[in-house]
């Protein structure tokens, strides 16, 4: 700070303004509407239409079905603030929550769609690329971790149910018994929206806090230059050339986002920039990390598993990217417009007045595959909501 004070404004810059750009409008509202969700006993409902699945594939209890249905919508660290709101509530074992840890980590459809196929490589197309190949490994990772924790029973975490009675019967009745059974327990709407808003902003403030160090970090990295003298020891081997597709290759590692971006400015062919940002989505990076550390440092769920886990699903991601261009045949595509004009994605630190229309139309770009389930979850909770003051009025009724 003292040696370099610009560089680390400048680095500290890009990443507050990365997460307030791109992070929170599109993870605030998922965080909130899947608190909202476990109030009314969405969770629970859809936990007991999915046992059957669950158990036998992943050996989860069905609540766990809850969590993988929004990572997959809402993105990276929501699936560990998830998992250990489970945990905390007795609803998952140790063992069951690292299983549920180290496949409940992706970037949303929104990040893979816009912001890096759309918007990076301005190949639209190439985000069912990115989709199918980080979706298919992590539940490839998934069904493997079902055999994590030895000869671990799966039996459901502080319930008491038998496992057996829970796969037997018809899902959706239990599914409705179990809806009707917890109407009563759910706060009025208003209040459960503060609580959830106010304790949801203050778990993105600690997410943002990470991004903004290691935002820093590789500035400093960058500045000194200790990332390219990093990269310089591989390339002995690799040769020479190679020096800028390994610093990206490091970067990805360190950050996601800007190992993605250093991937297609480094990256000789479009096959090779595409397995790189496979792999960095499926691995994730260690500022991921370090918010999964964060969000169940107060939960006894380990971290080695989940690391073991994300180095599994960066591999898979980019064999299968690599088979899925070769089948879809869209190793030939090129641009469809220049990516220069969106500034935001060359540098985050972007933020002036004159570009607001651009800056605007990227966040559209990047949230508009969210949209529609995201209004589904909306309508879910209001049915819900409704549901629970009618159970309430009813109660009130009888005494």
């Amino acid at each position: 700070m003292f040696v370099a004070p610009q560089e680390v404004v400048a680095g500290a810059t890009a990443g507050i303004t990365l997460w307030a750009v791109c992070l929170l409008p599109a993870l605030l509202p998922f965080f909130i509407i899947s608190d909202l969700l476990v109030e009314y006993g969405a969770s629970d409902f859809l936990g007991a239409l999915c046992e059957p699945l669950m158990r036998p594939v992943f050996r989860l209890p069905g609540c766990a079905a809850f969590v993988l249905a929004i990572v997959h919508t809402a993105g990276m660290p929501i699936g560990a603030v998830l998992t250990s709101q489970l945990r905390h509530s007795g609803q998952l074992s140790r063992i069951q929550g690292e299983r549920l840890l180290a496949f409940s980590c992706n970037p949303s459809p929104g990040f893979m769609f816009g912001a890096v196929a759309g918007g990076m490589l301005g190949i639209p197309a190439l985000g069912i690329v990115f989709a199918g190949s980080v979706y298919a490994a992590n539940l490839i990772v998934g069904f493997l971790f079902r055999f994590y924790g030895g000869k671990d029973s799966g039996s459901l975490g502080g319930s008491g149910e038998n496992v057996s009675s829970v796969l037997k019967g018809n899902p959706v009745s239990q599914g409705i018994q179990k809806l009707h059974a917890l109407q009563n327990r759910g706060r009025p709407l208003g209040l459960a929206l503060g609580e959830s808003a106010k304790k949801n902003m203050a778990t993105l403030l600690q997410i943002g806090g990470y991004i903004m160090i290691f935002s820093v970090f590789i500035r400093l990295l960058k500045h000194w230059p200790i990332l390219t003298f990093l990269s310089k020891i591989p390339s002995l081997i690799l040769g020479q050339t190679h020096v800028q597709e390994i610093e990206a290759v490091l970067t990805g590692i360190i950050e996601q986002t800007l190992g993605c971006r250093g991937a297609v400015d480094a990256m000789p062919t479009l096959a090779l920039q595409v397995g790189a940002i496979a792999f960095f989505m499926g691995f994730g990076g260690l500022c991921v990390f370090a918010q999964v550390a964060g969000v169940t440092a107060k939960t006894d769920l380990r971290l080695s598993p989940f690391l073991i886990a994300r180095i599994m699903q960066g591999v898979l991601a980019l064999a299968l990217s690599q088979l899925g261009l070769r089948y879809l045949n869209l190793s030939s595509l090129t641009p469809v417009w220049n990516t220069s004009q969106l500034p935001l994605l060359h540098n985050p630190s972007f933020l002036g007045d004159q570009n607001l229309p651009v800056l605007a139309a990227q966040s559209w770009n990047m949230l508009q595959w969210n949209i529609v389930f995201f209004g589904a979850l909306i309508l879910l909770i209001l049915i819900l909501a409704f549901r629970n003051r009618q159970a309430a009025k009813q109660a009130g009724n009888r005494y």
